[in-house]
């Protein structure tokens, strides 16, 4: 027994023992119930992340606000810098978020290993075993996938087949709806080519759905150019990357990702409504904003006392703000702050000499 046999062992168990359904989609179904059960503490600790994540969102809103307009070098990355100062004064981690992601990857990879090869790890059929099957019912195949060669031995009805191969093999009903989903789509018209559809249509609707259970107040959700078409762009990869799979895979897998698309939804809108992300209205992110500002103010007024208040040539210090007004970069939430106008510096008095200079040329 090979490594990833051992791994995949009890999830093929559970998978088994499921089939009783006499179908072997609706055993995958209830297989991928399970799975989200199991890996339900990830998602938790992900939706944590996002609960605090969301916390921060007004006080990052607060620092883009403040570096709007600017996009040289030295500010980029002065305005990291504080982003992360932030990050790291919250506790939080935007990596952190990936973690449950990187940790189901792995099992994902197992768990498509067992649904792609249920002679392996169902039949508990050997590698030559399978070879000699493939050789006999499709016969001039290069390397042809397991649920192909399943399919093919159920249209023959074990013909070619040792009848306890056949006995194994035959409690595993890839048929559903009158379509065997051991075959894998192509693009001619078929009833096939529905399965392929909506695992993409499925992928794409799970990401608008969850993202939107988030909760994100739009108001906070100010973003620049880049990060709108990179959204874009990875809105539409994984849904044209889970159609090109459906195409190459048996229908099988398709249907299962169908199956993760809609569960995961489910599992978002559960989560989402026993621990909700906090929302603000926009008096509360003036509140924060302004109260951002206040405590900029005062640690500013800090260093003035210590003598450490310095000038930056590249406009980028928060003591510029005191003194240069920029209309460009204020945003709505400005509109009730209290702070005045600044205004043009007084002109100098004159001196007293002058004064006395300007006495004597009178009498004179």
């Amino acid at each position: 027994m090979t490594f990833v046999q051992i791994i995949s062992w009890p999830f093929a168990k559970l998978l088994w023992l499921f089939n009783f359904t006499g179908s072997y989609a609706v055993a995958l179904l209830f297989f991928a119930v399970v799975v989200k059960l199991v890996l339900l503490p990830l998602s938790i600790k992900q939706q944590k992340t996002q609960i605090k994540g969301a916390k921060l969102r007004p006080k990052m809103a607060a620092i883009e606000k403040k570096y709007a307009g600017r996009t040289d070098q030295k500010t980029l990355q002065k305005k990291q810098q504080e982003m992360m100062a932030l990050q790291q004064e919250e506790g939080y981690s935007p990596l952190s978020g990936c973690l449950p992601l990187l940790i189901q990857l792995p099992i994902i990879i197992i768990l498509y290993n067992i649904i792609q090869n249920p002679l392996t790890h169902l039949c508990s059929f050997s590698e030559e075993t399978i070879n000699s099957i493939a050789a006999t019912v499709l016969p001039g195949v290069q390397n042809p996938g397991q649920l192909s060669i399943l399919a093919e031995v159920q249209r023959l009805s074990g013909a070619g087949v040792a009848a306890e191969q056949w006995q194994m093999m035959q409690n595993i009903n890839l048929n559903l709806f009158g379509l065997n989903l051991g075959v894998v789509p192509t693009l001619s018209w078929s009833w096939y080519l529905l399965i392929p559809i909506l695992t993409a249509l499925s992928s794409y609707a799970s990401m608008k759905i969850s993202r939107k259970l988030m909760g994100q107040n739009p108001a906070m959700q100010a973003q620049s150019p880049e990060t709108r078409t990179s959204g874009i762009i990875m809105d539409l990869m994984m849904p044209l990357m889970s159609l090109w799979f459906a195409f190459k895979l048996p229908a099988l897998l398709g249907l299962y990702w169908i199956y993760q698309s809609i569960l995961g939804v489910v599992q978002q809108f559960i989560l989402s409504r026993a621990m909700p992300l906090p929302t603000y209205t926009e008096e509360e992110i003036r509140a924060i904003l302004k109260a951002e500002k206040e405590r900029a103010n005062a640690n500013r007024a800090a260093m003035r006392q210590g003598g450490y208040s310095t000038k930056s040539l590249h406009h980028i210090d928060d003591d510029d703000d005191d003194d240069v007004y920029i209309p460009a970069i204020r945003s709505k939430f400005d509109e009730d702050d209290d702070a005045p106008a600044p205004q043009k510096p007084a002109q100098q008095k004159p001196s007293g000499s002058q004064n006395h200079k300007k006495q004597i040329k009178k009498k004179k």
